[in-house]
């Protein structure tokens, strides 16, 4: 009988050792699926990341270009209304004269 229980302790112990393997197994593989997905959805966001990166500074540029164009354009309509105008240069003198004898 004893025989009879070594065996069977032994044969426990075997199938203790498959069981264990084949946790181990499971868990290697469950770290590779895990590691793929995560290197994947690193690579999918940073290819999202650099395409919504391009489009904003796309937009950003065209929008400066729009607004130093604007800028552009109202100075030198304000430099242009400057040159234009006429200087009254008597007026001029009359307000130098005020306010030079009010003091």
């Amino acid at each position: 009988m004893e025989e009879n229980e070594s065996n069977v302790i032994e044969h426990l112990l075997e199938v203790e050792n498959i069981a264990s393997s084949f946790t181990v197994d499971a868990q290697n593989k469950a770290s590779e699926i895990q590691n793929s997905a995560k290197a994947k959805a690193e690579q999918d966001y940073l290819s999202k990341f650099n395409i919504q990166s391009a489009e904003l500074e796309k937009s950003f540029k065209e929008e400066s270009a729009k607004i130093n164009e604007k800028i552009v354009s109202e100075i030198n309509s304000y430099k242009e209304n400057i040159y234009q105008s006429v200087q009254d240069k008597a007026a001029f003198s009359n307000l130098m004269n005020n306010l030079v004898l009010q003091k």
